[in-house]
Order: C-alpha cells, then structure tokens, then sequence
C-alpha cells in the first residue's frame, strides 16, 4: 500500500466534502479557520500517537521552533475566529467583545465591547442585540468605560443583565452591564497595582527582605524609539498589544539576581515577562510579539514574570538566580490592555538589582512548570469547571552532597477564569501537597509572588493542577491574549539542574518542565 497516494486521497476527498457542505442550499459557510484548524489538530494528533515535536516538525517539513510558532498562531486565529466572527461588518460587531480598535464604521471599543455613545434609551434601539444607555460611572462599572467613553455624550450603549448568563460570549454582567471579560474588568477594585519602588527607598522590597545596600539595580524601560538612549513614550493603539524589547545586557561580568521589580509608567501595562537569551535584535530594538519567543535562535530561559497586583520580588537572602553571561541579550516582552478610545503612551520599566556571582552560597534557577494543554484547542467548554494537570521530573541529577533540589520560591499565572492551582510532590507512591493557591481567597495575590520551602527528591515528579470557572458562553483556550487562559507556575529552584528540559514550551522558554 502506498501510504502517501492513500492520505493525498483522503485529503481530496475531504476537500470535496467541505466544499459541497460550505455551498450547500446557497449559503457561503465561513472557512477562514479550517486550514488553521487542520494543521494544529494534525500536529496534535501525531503528538498523541507518541511522535515527539522534533519528529513532527521534520514530517512537515519544518524546524522545531517554525513548528511550535505556526501551531501557536493558528490556534490563536483559531479561537479569535469563533470567538469574535468577522470583523468587517460593523452590523454583526454591535455589542461584541473588541480587543482592538477594528470596531467597524461608526462603532468605538468601550467597556471591551464595540458600542456608540448615547444620550438616551432611544438611542440603543433597532439593533440585532438588546442595549440600553448607560451612564458611565453611575451603575458600578470599571474605570474603562467612562475613560474610553465618547465625548459629548451621557454614556454608552451596553447590553443589560442580570447575571453573567444573560450576557454574550466572553462577557461578565458588572454593575448590571455586559462587559468583556479582560483582567482589567476582573481587576477593578480587587487587586493592588504594586508597581511604585519608591515604596522601599527605590530598591525591591518583599516579605520583610529588601535588597541589599551593595546590589547593583538596571533599569529596562519602554521607550518609542528604535534605538538607544531615549527618553520618549511606547505608544499603544486601542485594544491589546503585546510588544517584545531588547536589550544587550548591561552587566560586563557574570552576575546574578538578587531581587526585581515593576513600575507601572501606565494603566495599560498589564504584565511582564523577562527572558534571557541571543535574539538578532540590535540594543533597543522593539516590534510586535504573539506572547512567544520561539525563533531560529534557541536558548531562551524565561527569568522573571510579573503581572499587574504582584508584589515586588526579593530572593531569599542565601539564594541568587542565574543571568545571562555578557555579550548575551535580553528580551523583556510587555502584554498591554488599553481600554481608551485612542493610542495611550506609557514609559514602564523592569529593574533587575544584581550581585557578582558566587555572593550566595545557592544559586538557583527558574523553571517553567505547568501545562498547556487546556482541552487541546477546543478549550475549556462554556458553562463547566475543569482541570488541568502538567508533571515534571527535574532533569539531571543530584550528587551525594545535595540528596534533593529546593524550591524557594513561586509565581502563579492564569487568567481570569482560574480558580485554583495545585502543586504537589509525589515520590514512592506518597503525594503530598505544597501548594493550594485558591484564587478567590487570595484576589489580592492572583498573579502573585509566594515564598516557599520545598524540599524534592531526585526521583520525585511534581504536577501542577489549575481548575477553571468557564462561566463565559464560549470555550477558552490555551493563549497568551487575556481572553484566553494560561496555566503557568514559574518556580525558583535550587540548586541548577545539571542538564536542561528537552521541552521547549509555545512562550519559547526552554527552562520548562511538563
């Protein structure tokens, strides 16, 4: 049997069979998706039958890292495709959730959805979705909505509720309005924006620790242009962006870090991630990123994350953790959500305080543990609880001196639909648990920081659970966008592992473990 004549038959007749339903009776079926959606569930599918990324890669005739991206950004057009329907019309974006300006004619994206300003009940009326006028600021609803509000009018034009049930997909029913569900929707009023250092004379403050008098602190900020020094804004369009920055690193001797943290130049700087790494970007560089940093250039380890409502981060005072050598780069990669009507500027900035290496006796090294395999992409079904589970054994091994690696501490990261995150160790049939962060009881911390004291045999394996509230009318996948969710605990072990993960996860990190 010639296997290839055979998959190019079923492949035509596939094709056939598509073409005759999308035709069908005269309609015109929309079918942007389907080619996305083939390749990712193909790759998924041979994954599933035991075949390794790196095999499946060479089968589509593709390297490793042109793989994982090509996955990556079909699955996001994927879920933006059901999610959101076509984008021309502005008729069929009335009411709908907007995460960019592309609203259609004579539609603005305000409280995350595509609406008009209104001056009166009458002016909501004869579209295809129930709405009602609203005046911005008068029923309980997020700052986003009077700030993104058209001038000359009273409010805007949103659809009420009286529960989250009654709203669209991807919408939450606050203040007895539909809104988006973004983070910045879930975060009003919840969640402390800790991003000031002056909090603690300007250096990095946690947990009692503050980073020692002799640390020298580097400042990464945003900037506008393409190149360094310069002292003007980033400038963000309406809706969410994420842009990647790059930075040689300004250290001229081998370092490690001792502590870091965020200052928030915006409201629109939502979160951060730090990566180590070579890029072939000159100093100062910075262009528009998926929320990935797979590239031809391997050897990214994600270093620190931070997301808004974090606190600021202090290693413990025997631990350092290990940096890119000189000569190296750094990519700091800046997720923002600017809910306004127009572009917002912002001037935010990572500050890494290091000391040379060898200062603590502990050096130590961030791992990515986690999955992300949320229902492949499906997703998390509409209106159910599930959960999701990754497992990782350390690579390497452990000498005699040093009978097991140590987790000092951890960074949590879901989107808004997580609930809880479970991390426990499992050696010689014994399970025991070492992390219950319940979301609910911790709103303040739900991207937080957490110290820890985890002790992990060699030979044990660590799974990490993250349970989801779907309670949107939609299924959520996996995805880098705040509409989508993430199951992500970066975790501070000690000492470093003797050989690196041969995972390589969709954000590009190669310090992975699930």
């Amino acid at each position: 049997m010639d296997t290839k004549l055979l998959i190019d038959a079923i492949v035509r007749q596939t094709t056939v069979l598509i073409a005759e339903l999308s035709t069908a009776a005269g309609i015109r079926a929309p079918l942007a998706h389907v080619a996305d959606q083939v390749f990712v569930e193909l790759a998924e599918e041979i994954e599933r039958h035991g075949v390794g990324r790196k095999v499946v890669a060479d089968m589509f005739g593709m390297a490793l890292w042109g793989l994982m991206q090509t996955v990556l950004a079909a699955t996001l057009l994927i879920a933006c495709s059901a999610a959101h329907g076509p984008s021309a019309d502005s008729k069929s974006n009335w009411l709908s959730v907007c995460t960019k300006a592309a609203c259609g004619e004579g539609l603005t994206c305000v409280c995350g959805v595509c609406t008009t300003g209104c001056d009166g009940e009458d002016a909501c009326t004869g579209e295809s979705v129930d709405a009602m006028c609203v005046e911005a600021g008068k029923r309980g609803l997020p700052d986003q909505c009077s700030s993104g509000k058209p001038q000359s009018t009273l409010g805007v034009c949103l659809h009420a509720c009286g529960e989250s049930a009654d709203c669209q997909a991807r919408q939450t029913c606050i203040g007895g309005a539909c809104i988006a569900t973004t983070e910045t929707a879930v975060a009003t009023g919840r969640m402390e924006d800790a991003g000031a250092l002056d909090r603690c004379a300007s250096r990095p403050c946690f947990a009692g620790r503050t980073v020692p008098a002799d640390a020298t602190c580097y400042v990464l900020r945003n900037h506008g242009a393409q190149s360094l020094p310069d002292a003007t804004k980033f400038s963000v369009d309406s809706g969410e962006h994420i842009e990647a920055f790059y930075y040689d690193v300004p250290w001229n001797e081998q370092v490690e870090l001792v502590g870091y943290a965020v200052t928030a130049g915006s409201d629109i700087a939502a979160a951060a991630r730090v990566y180590g790494g070579p890029t072939d970007k000159k100093d100062g560089a910075h262009d528009a990123a998926l929320g990935t940093q797979l590239g031809p250039l391997n050897g990214h380890e994600l270093l620190v994350q931070w997301q808004r409502g974090a606190s600021q981060t202090v290693l413990p005072e025997d631990v350092a953790e290990r940096l890119p050598s000189p000569g190296s780069q750094l990519t700091v990669e800046w997720h923002f959500l600017n809910d306004s009507a127009g572009p917002a500027t912002d001037d935010s900035a990572v500050q890494l305080c290091v000391l040379p290496a060898g200062s603590r006796p502990h050096q130590a090294v961030a791992m990515l543990l986690g999955t992300e395999d949320l229902s492949r992409t499906s997703g998390i079904p509409a209106g159910t609880t599930r959960s999701y589970t990754g497992t990782c054994l350390l690579p390497g091994e452990l000498n005699q001196d040093v009978p097991a690696y140590h987790i000092s501490m951890l960074w949590p990261r879901m989107h808004s639909l997580g609930r809880r995150m479970l991390l426990e160790v499992v050696n010689a049939g014994h399970t025991r648990t070492v992390l219950d962060f319940n979301v609910d009881a911790n709103l303040d911390r739900r991207e937080g920081v957490i110290d820890a004291d985890i002790d992990v045999a060699h030979d044990a394996v660590l799974t990490t659970t993250c349970t989801y509230e779907n309670t949107t009318q939609q299924a959520v996948a996996y995805g880098p966008s705040l509409l989508f969710e993430q199951c992500y605990l970066l975790a501070l072990v000690d000492p470093a592992p003797t050989k690196s993960s041969d995972a390589v996860s969709l954000i590009g990190a190669e310090n992975v473990c699930f």
